[in-house]
């Protein structure tokens, strides 16, 4: 079971004399530790988490060694107060069972692809995905 995440982010104004300060939301798929996957039924329980960040300027040296030069750099801190998280049922199908519901409306496989690149083969070491391709009788 796989963790993984995605954020947009966008500019923020609290009050007049604040400065803008930019938040980011974080979006997690799924819990390692506690995400379940129930065998007889193929269903995953995937956690999925909705998390806020803000920036907040912080001192950092330009990393030069020639001079000592000391700027203001924007760091994401998360905001504690602010995260939604849900448990997601998610039904996993095989390859088979796939083929099997299609064949029974009118639909038979093409070819079955590991990505949506089509160099990635169903069964390649690095397919993260399962991608099908059917076409009507």
């Amino acid at each position: 079971m796989s963790s993984n995440s995605s954020s947009s982010s966008g500019p923020s104004r609290s009050g007049e004399d604040e400065v803008e300060k930019e938040e980011t939301m974080r979006i997690v798929w799924g819990d390692p530790e506690n995400d379940v996957f129930d065998v007889t039924n193929q269903i995953l329980y995937r956690t999925v988490s909705v998390q806020k960040y803000y920036s907040t300027d912080t001192l950092s040296e330009d990393g030069d060694d020639d001079d000592d030069e000391v700027g203001l750099a924007a760091t994401f801190v998360r905001d504690p107060h602010y995260e939604s998280k849900e448990i997601v049922k998610c039904k996993l199908f095989t390859l088979p069972e796939l083929i099997a519901v299609a064949s029974a409306v009118g639909f038979r496989l093409i070819d079955s692809f590991g990505d949506l690149d089509v160099n990635v083969r169903f069964d390649c070491e690095n397919a993260q995905n399962m991608v099908v391709a059917f076409r009507k009788d």
